[in-house]
């Protein structure tokens, strides 16, 4: 039973980190976003990167909830 704790407990460290790794992206791509020296048609580029990265970040929060409801 410890071995199977333990693959639950990394497998939820693992989505953990992957969803931080998404919030951290945005976050990065929003501030260069947001600086004036970012050229209007990378901002557009970024702009949509970042709706596509918040999108990815809610859909995979939720199957890692429906993963964890099967489990």
């Amino acid at each position: 039973m410890k071995d199977i704790k333990e693959l639950i407990d990394n497998k939820i460290k693992i989505e953990k980190g992957i969803i931080q790794q998404l919030e951290s992206t945005t976050e990065t791509l929003q501030m260069i976003y947001q600086t004036k020296e970012c050229p209007r048609n990378i901002a557009n580029v970024l702009y949509n990167q970042i709706g596509l990265l918040v999108i990815l970040q809610e859909e995979l929060e939720n199957l890692f909830a429906l993963s964890r409801n099967v489990a």
